[in-house]
């Protein structure tokens, strides 16, 4: 079984997370150097996020260090792709990371540092910008 995200709830929760990281504790968002969506989910929350906020999108990590960085996933499902990403950065590149994410599984073995809904089942999301194959 799985859920269906709407546009508009979508949007709603990306507007919900701005709101927690504009009043949030814990960030500063004038001292943040830029930010990065995790392709392919964290992508639209990212583009809307750097409008929202006027912070530069950082696309390519490969020639960047010691930046203040903001990343933005989509959902912490098992929690793999941000600790892998964490790993990889902070090693190769020096930055400072805050993660933020729409939603995050209860089960996740990363929890964002910011997130909007917490999943309490074990059901697939499916998010509104996952359209289906199309036969040809």
């Amino acid at each position: 079984m799985s859920i269906n995200i709407s546009w508009d709830s979508y949007l709603n929760v990306i507007r919900s997370l701005g709101d927690m990281l504009e009043h949030g504790i814990g960030i500063d968002l004038s001292k943040i150097d830029g930010i990065h969506g995790i392709p392919r989910g964290g992508l639209i929350p990212t583009t809307i996020l750097s409008h929202r906020f006027d912070i530069p999108l950082v696309y390519n990590l490969k020639d960047t260090s010691n930046l203040n960085l903001l990343v933005i996933e989509d959902i912490s499902d098992s929690g793999s792709t941000l600790t892998e990403f964490k790993k990889i950065t902070e090693f190769y590149n020096n930055h400072k990371l805050t993660f933020a994410s729409l939603y995050y599984r209860y089960s996740t073995t990363f929890v964002p540092d910011f997130s909007v809904i917490r999943i309490e089942h074990d059901e697939w999301l499916n998010f509104p910008y996952e359209v289906p194959k199309i036969s040809t």
